[in-house]
């Protein structure tokens, strides 16, 4: 759903969600890649807190937030090429006073980094993104510095800020919109060569803006899309597929055209180019309960080609009945192996290696969160993998939102959780999961009375898994590159059902069992 908040700048009132605003009017511009402005009201590596770095295991969380956290926080990921995965996200540290705190973890886990990439501004929105800057990174938001409504930093448009290792950041001397009024998400990406791409949405218009324009607010005119009689177009996301085509999709909770939609909004040379909406299968009944993504829609490009969303598919008794997974342009969709049959929420798509795709979500009724992986051409899936919630049970008030990268081969999860009964604080944890090996064995059954060679096979997501360690009988042997290793169950051996293990880096260990009879 989108933000619901207000926020006062510059003497005006921007609200978060909800509600009619009437944007200021927009004015011609150039486009330029922005320039840095003063370093007033950003972050620097001297205020920053350092924390020793420690390998933390899959699957053990550790709470890295500051402040108060929105309960309709969104938290932006990008990994850098040093294998550094940046976090970023909005804190309140007291009334007119808020930050956007900047977090870096080691491919480990562990936390290198944590200090703010913006400061004490007067009011900033809980939606941000987090996009590449060449070899750094740039953090799109929107706001207000102050209460002075002569600060450009204070009218309520889209900002920007870069860094060059996520430590200390640079408030850019430009906007990324021409409107200054905005109750949906923000959403960035980039072109191929680097500019930036920027998305916002005001109730039933989405705007996109190439560039960042060296003026405040931008004299280059927002592109703007209309989608019918939808009171809000929310949640929206842009992504860039892999032969630069730039995608904008978008959840709908209209009457007349509800659902998860995509469309395209720019070619692969950067014309603005609107394609026709495209409306994801099974995605929405009006006559069914609302299945609106409660955060960022589940949107990636996949490694190779593809833009693919994951959404709630609903019934009559449940709002999230299972997750499809989607390639745009397709006629039917993929069911999320395990997210059938239980109330599911906040579900989070990334892309991964080689191809792959990850999908995850929160089972409301387990309170556990579940991942799972696909192959590498995206049409199968591995096994999921169960990740328990942060907090204990007794102490647990809301799972607030769920938020993936999956790139390093290691499945990196951030996780909004409210305690307490009064639904405060809201705090932020991260961990990784391992994607789990499947081994199987030929034959299951053997007989102490006879020498028998047992073939097991390795697989991930049913694709052979090369160099694996099969553990078995006290004996140890690693697949070849079909996946296969062969282990010989000696003649005499005791009967009995023996466990087999598979494992490998970077993966949690397969486990199948063979019976000596």
């Amino acid at each position: 759903m989108g933000r619901r908040r207000i926020l006062v700048v510059g003497g005006a009132s921007i609200l978060a969600a909800g509600g009619l605003l009437v944007p200021q009017a927009a004015q011609a511009r150039s486009v330029s890649t922005g320039a840095p402005a003063r370093p007033s009201g950003a972050g620097s590596s001297t205020s920053a807190t350092r924390t020793r770095v420690a390998s933390v295991a899959p699957g053990v969380w550790q709470k890295f937030s500051s402040g108060t956290v929105s309960s309709f926080v969104n938290v932006g990921l990008l990994r850098t090429a040093d294998g550094h995965l940046h976090a970023v996200w909005v804190t309140t540290n007291k009334f007119d006073d808020e930050d956007i705190r900047s977090t870096t973890f080691a491919l480990s886990g562990g936390i290198l980094h944590n200090g703010a990439a913006i400061s004490h501004w007067f009011g900033l929105g809980d939606a941000l993104s987090l996009v590449p800057d060449g070899t750094g990174l740039r953090v799109v938001f929107d706001g207000g510095q102050d209460g002075n409504n002569k600060n450009p930093f204070s009218i309520g448009t889209v900002y920007t800020a870069t860094s060059t290792n996520g430590n200390s950041w640079t408030l850019v001397n430009g906007s990324l919109s021409s409107h200054t009024a905005f109750n949906q998400y923000d959403a960035a990406t980039t072109e191929k060569d680097g500019t930036p791409v920027a998305s916002q949405g005001l109730n039933n218009t989405l705007y996109f803006h190439v560039g960042v324009d060296p003026s405040i607010p931008a004299k280059t005119l927002d592109s703007t899309f209309t989608h019918g009689s939808a009171y809000d177009l929310e949640n929206n996301a842009l992504v860039r597929n892999s032969d630069g085509t730039i995608y904008e999709a978008w959840y709908e909770g209209s009457n007349t055209q509800p659902g998860y939609w995509i469309r395209q909004i720019l070619t692969p040379q950067g014309t603005p180019k609107l394609g026709t909406p495209m409306l994801a299968p099974h995605s929405k009944d009006t006559n069914l309960p609302d299945n609106e993504p409660h955060g960022p829609i589940g949107l990636a490009a996949r490694t190779g080609g593809g833009v693919y969303l994951a959404y709630c598919v609903p019934t009559k008794a449940l709002a999230c009945a299972h997750i499809d997974l989607w390639k745009v342009g397709s006629s039917t969709a993929k069911v999320v192996p395990g997210s059938s049959g239980h109330d599911v929420r906040h579900v989070s798509l990334s892309a991964g290696p080689k191809g792959r795709l990850v999908v995850a979500w929160f089972d409301n009724t387990k309170d556990v969160i579940d991942v799972v992986r696909t192959n590498t051409s995206a049409t199968g899936f591995g096994v999921v993998r169960t990740v328990k919630n942060p907090i204990k049970q007794s102490d647990f008030a809301n799972f607030d939102g769920l938020f993936s990268e999956s790139s390093s081969g290691r499945i990196d999860l951030v996780a909004a959780v409210q305690q307490g009964s009064n639904g405060a604080p809201v705090n932020l944890y991260h961990t990784q999961v391992l994607e789990g090996l499947t081994i199987k064995a030929s034959p299951t059954k053997v007989s102490h009375a006879k020498s028998t060679a047992v073939t097991f096979t390795v697989t991930d997501a049913g694709q052979a898994v090369s160099g694996a360690t099969v553990t078995f009988l006290g004996h140890k042997a690693h697949t070849n590159s079909h996946g296969v290793a062969k282990i010989t169950v000696a003649k005499g051996h005791a009967k009995g059902t023996v466990t087999a293990t598979a494992s490998k880096s970077l993966y949690y260990k397969g486990v199948c069992s063979v019976k000596i009879t």
